[in-house]
C-alpha cells in the first residue's frame, strides 16, 4: 500500500517540477566603484563569497579610453545595478570573469536556451556602437565567443532592454555546455554612454504543463499499475 501511495504522490508532483533560471550575476553584492580621469586608466579586483554570483567570485577589470580630450568616466555598483557614466568622447571597457576563483564552475547549461543581459542606456552620442560579448569555456578548454553590437546612433529608450545570446551557438562553436568551466562577459560602451546593467542570467525553458485530460490518464495509469503490484503481493502472501 505504501508503494502505491508513493507512486500516486510522485505522479502528482512530476508535472509540477520546474527548471529554474541560472543567475550569473544579479549585482546585489560586492563592491564596484572606480573613477577614471586620464587616458589609459584601469582598475581591477577580485571579490569572493558572493551568494548572488555564479561560483561565488567576480573578477572585474575596467579600462578607460579618452578620445576627444575629455577625461572623465565612472563605473559603480549600486541599487542592484552596475552603472556607467562616460563623458563625451570617452569609453569604458568592462570585463567580468566568473570561474569560481579559478577552480572552475563545473556548470551544466545543456538545458538552457540563452544568456540574457538586462540593460538600459540613458544617453548616447555620435553614432558609436555599444558591444556586449560572452565567452564560454568548457572543462576541455574549448572556447567560443559571441558578440552583439548595438547601433547607438539615437538616444536609447528609458525602458530596459534584453539582449539574448543563444546557447546553441556556443555548442556549435565546440563548447560542451554540460560542463562549463568559466563565463567571461565583456561590455564596451563607446562614446558618451550613460548606461546600467541589471543582471546576467541563463534562461532555462520550463517543461510543458500537461493538459488536464493527459494528467488524469497519467494518474489513472499509475494507479492501475500500483493496484496491480499490490494485488500481486497479496496473492503471494496467501
Amino acid at each position: 500500500m505504501n508503494r502505491f501511495i508513493l507512486l500516486v504522490v510522485g505522479c502528482l508532483l512530476l508535472p509540477t517540477l520546474a527548471c529554474a533560471d541560472i543567475y550569473i550575476d544579479d549585482f546585489n553584492e560586492g563592491w564596484l566603484a572606480a573613477s577614471f580621469f586620464d587616458n589609459g586608466d584601469y582598475s581591477s579586483w577580485k571579490e569572493s563569497g558572493l551568494s548572488g554570483v555564479i561560483g561565488g567570485t567576480r573578477d572585474s577589470y575596467f579600462s578607460y579610453t579618452e578620445k576627444y580630450l575629455v577625461d572623465q568616466g565612472q563605473v559603480v555598483l549600486t541599487d542592484s545595478l552596475i552603472m556607467y557614466t562616460d563623458s563625451i568622447g570617452s569609453s569604458i571597457y568592462t570585463k567580468l570573469l566568473y570561474d569560481a576563483n579559478g577552480l572552475g564552475l563545473n556548470l551544466d547549461l545543456s538545458k538552457g536556451s540563452d544568456i540574457e543581459v538586462r540593460w538600459k542606456g540613458d544617453h548616447v552620442g555620435f553614432g558609436k556602437p555599444t558591444t556586449m560579448a560572452f565567452t564560454l569555456t568548457d572543462s576541455l578548454t574549448n572556447s567560443y565567443k559571441k558578440s552583439l553590437i548595438w547601433d547607438t546612433y539615437a538616444v536609447l529608450p528609458s525602458d530596459y532592454l534584453s539582449s539574448s545570446f543563444a546557447l546553441n551557438e556556443f555548442a556549435s562553436g565546440g563548447v560542451q555546455l554540460a560542463n562549463v568551466k568559466s563565463i567571461l562577459f565583456e561590455y564596451d560602451s563607446d562614446c558618451a554612454f550613460d548606461g546600467r546593467i541589471d543582471y546576467l542570467k541563463v534562461n532555462v525553458p520550463q517543461p510543458p504543463v500537461p493538459e488536464p485530460v493527459s494528467s488524469a490518464l497519467f494518474l489513472l495509469g499509475g494507479g492501475v499499475f500500483g493496484l496491480g503490484l499490490l494485488r500481486k503481493k497479496e496473492r503471494r502472501n496467501q
